[in-house]
């Protein structure tokens, strides 16, 4: 869809979705980063949530945190909390297109510390997350109808109006018109 626009797109897909290439996007200054993959969020311990690369072993489920909450290995295939709070990714959004990645532990004068929470202090101006798990079909759909909308307007930024419109298109088409398919997704941000 990008390439169709005229913009430029960098795609990691598989093993190519990993760190080590997700740090190198930092310095790359990109307008938007998407992750389609899995969120895992913990409300007791916001940071062991993160979200995992193809490549993470299915046995890794708890890893080592030190003292200071930084993860102790990297290109492990679980990008954490403290791991994203590290980069300086300076680009206007960030879709978290996984299951509850909203989600995070409450905390007085904070508000919900999550994944949310570490996208914004990384330098991040806007986050699109889901408040609850979703469907892949559904969700496919409405990512798609907002890169369309966005794409069209690029030189506008308003994420919340292509959210809100590509909701709408998801009601109109009757497939997918529930609520439970496109409420989840909210924007946070600007």
């Amino acid at each position: 869809m990008y390439e169709n626009s005229g913009k430029p797109a960098q795609i990691f897909t598989h093993q190519q979705a990993n760190e080590a290439n997700l740090m190198n996007v930092q310095f790359s200054n990109p307008e938007v980063v998407h992750f389609a993959t899995h969120g895992v969020v913990n409300s007791y311990d916001p940071e062991l949530s993160g979200l995992l690369f193809a490549q993470y072993p299915e046995s890794n489920i708890i890893r080592n945190i030190d003292i200071s909450g930084n993860a102790l290995t990297q290109n492990d295939g679980m990008f954490y909390r403290s791991e994203i709070m590290n980069m300086r990714l300076n680009c206007n959004l960030a879709v978290l297109s996984a299951c509850e990645t909203g989600l995070g532990k409450v905390t007085q004068g904070e508000g919900v510390v999550g994944l949310t929470h570490a996208f914004i202090y990384s330098g991040v101006r806007n986050v699109m997350v889901s408040l609850w798990q979703v469907s892949d079909e559904s969700t496919t759909n409405l990512m798609l109808s907002f890169y369309q909308i966005m794409l069209k307007k690029y030189n506008s930024r308003t994420y919340n109006r292509f959210l809100q419109l590509s909701k709408l298109r998801m009601i109109e088409k009757g497939a997918y018109a529930h609520p439970y398919y496109w409420i989840p997704f909210v924007l946070i941000g600007q």
